[in-house]
């Protein structure tokens, strides 16, 4: 180890690997072999050190190459943060998380305190940064030993996320009774779609409420669809609409239907099945599930 005199003197390289595994800790990356993986198999001299989020994302990393962290004191800035980089050879990938984008680059001086512009240094492609092929990284001319180039890249959002489905993929409804069903997605969505609704049913594109009376009776999927800036997230929704005299809702009217009416109507369970709409279940709601139940219509209403 050189005699460093000063905090200046010490490596980039070595500054920040200090401090990476602390920071894991105040950014709350889980201690686990899911988020914090140690793999020096390949080459004891070169082990290498990952850390990922709760949704996988890179984290930090730490090999030969290359070394980052995200600065946990600014991750609530308006921006999405600090990235503290060292690169020790032209081969090092810095992998940006889903998201984010580069605002700015700034090199570091003996503090590790941003010093100037750094973008002629590197390439941005994609959700990765490298340096140029034709950068020198420092070097101690006294013992040949590797100092690393420092970097603090600001981060941004690359703009909107493509929207994800939330809302449940079943629903079920009565024929010839209203209908709603809300669809919901993560990530600020724009517009809604839906198609192959029942007939009787429409979808609000602005809001995405889909709502109307079922006209016929049957299972449908429906293609169900959210979107922004960032691109469309989609979802299938199976809707089952039911006879009102289909009481338990397996799909046919019979002897089983017409019992859950029976225990209605004693009171022996609550009244789902008001088919004639006077307020009660009773022995004409219990009658109309009979007729229906022998191959009748399914009458609905006074």
């Amino acid at each position: 180890m050189p005699d460093f005199q000063s905090i200046t003197q010490v490596y980039p390289r070595l500054k920040l690997i200090r401090v990476i595994p602390n920071w894991d800790n105040l950014n709350g990356i889980a201690v686990d072999p899911a988020h914090r993986v140690l793999n020096n198999n390949t080459s004891l001299t070169n082990p290498v050190y990952d850390s990922y989020d709760a949704n996988g994302y890179q984290q930090s990393r730490i090999d030969g190459d290359v070394m980052y962290s995200r600065h946990p004191g600014t991750a609530n800035l308006v921006n999405k943060g600090k990235l503290f980089v060292v690169f020790n050879s032209t081969n090092g990938v810095v992998t940006l998380k889903a998201g984010e984008a580069v605002l700015s680059t700034q090199r570091v001086d003996g503090y590790f305190i941003e010093s100037g512009d750094g973008s002629a240094d590197v390439n941005v492609v994609g959700n990765t940064i490298k340096l140029k092929s034709n950068f020198t990284v420092a070097v101690d001319a006294s013992n040949g030993q590797i100092m690393g180039n420092g970097y603090i890249f600001t981060l941004g959002a690359t703009g909107s996320l493509a929207p994800v489905i939330t809302s449940a993929l079943t629903s079920t409804g009565t024929v010839g009774t209203a209908l709603s069903y809300q669809i919901t997605a993560a990530n600020s969505p724009t517009s809604f779609n839906a198609a192959g609704l029942p007939a009787g049913l429409s979808v609000n594109t602005v809001m995405g409420l889909i709502s109307g009376t079922p006209a016929t009776i049957g299972t449908s999927s429906v293609a169900i669809s959210a979107a922004n800036a960032g691109g469309t997230g989609a979802g299938t929704l199976t809707l089952s609409v039911y006879s009102a005299c289909d009481v338990n809702r397996d799909g046919s009217t019979d002897v089983a239907d017409v019992q859950l009416q029976v225990n209605a109507a004693l009171g022996a369970a609550a009244c789902t099945s008001d088919l004639n709409g006077d307020g009660s279940c009773s022995v004409i709601d219990v009658q109309r599930g009979v007729n229906t139940g022998l191959g009748g219509q399914c009458v609905v209403g006074p």
